[in-house]
């Protein structure tokens, strides 16, 4: 119901190390920053929309063909702090939270296809470590954290499943899913990026982003379905240059 103005920004860098017998380091870092202007809120002309630091690493010993054995690390934060519309209360900021989740296990590299069009990784933890720090005192029962303290560790199955596909020349599809638990609570979210070549010059992005998490207790107390789904999509249209 508020007309306003919308920016993103999505930059992912990745390096990989592969020593074509048994070891294989993977490496990804993935920022994704986006603001919308707020004319209802009268402290601030923007407001963070999309608000990602997140680095993932995997590192693979050959078990068997396509199957390694793996340890996966995934560190995840925010770039800029988020406030309460016309206050100055702050929800989340810069390592508030941080999620650390380190978990050893088995990765499966896939492959599908004459020309290989389909390929991705699937990585699973039986038992994965999830440790959740947040540096503002303030904000630690947002967040589960019980008070005096700044962090909380849990333990649990760790799923991912980074894959790529090439639909058409003019259409591919990145995906990347997630689902962790400690048998007590889930999380799972699943990030789906569709591009389209429009021409040389000219292209298009959708983004969609369903999220379940019912990890916070203050939120599972209210037993409502719909207070653990998120939802999340945008749509852009811009240029492109290859070099």
């Amino acid at each position: 119901g508020e007309t306003n103005f919308t920016g993103n920004l999505d930059v992912t860098l990745q390096a990989n190390y592969n020593d074509q017998r048994k070891i294989t380091w993977e490496n990804r870092l993935d920022i994704q920053f986006g603001f919308q202007t707020t004319k209802s809120d009268e402290k601030r002309n923007f407001r963070p929309n999309h608000n990602l630091l997140r680095y993932t690493t995997n590192a693979g010993y050959q078990a068997w063909k396509k199957l390694y054995y793996s340890l996966q690390l995934e560190i995840k934060t925010q770039l800029a702090p988020n406030y309460q519309k016309n206050t100055d209360n702050i929800t989340s900021e810069f390592l508030s939270p941080l999620e650390v989740t380190v978990g050893p296990g088995m990765k499966y590299e896939i492959a599908w296809g004459k020309k290989k069009k389909f390929t991705g990784v699937l990585n699973v933890a039986p038992l994965a470590m999830k440790i959740l720090y947040v540096a503002n005192d303030d904000l630690v029962k947002n967040y589960g954290i019980d008070e005096g303290k700044n962090q909380k560790t849990t333990f649990g199955p760790y799923i991912t499943l980074n894959t790529q596909w090439q639909i058409c020349k003019q259409i591919s599809w990145t995906s990347r899913m997630k689902w962790m638990s400690n048998y007590d609570y889930h999380i799972w979210e699943w990030e789906n990026t569709f591009n389209f070549t429009v021409t040389k010059l000219i292209t298009s992005k959708l983004y969609l982003y369903p999220r379940f998490d019912n990890s916070n207790e203050r939120y599972r107390n209210l037993s409502r379905f719909d207070t653990y789904m998120m939802f999340k999509e945008w749509l852009s249209l811009g240029l492109t240059y290859n070099f």
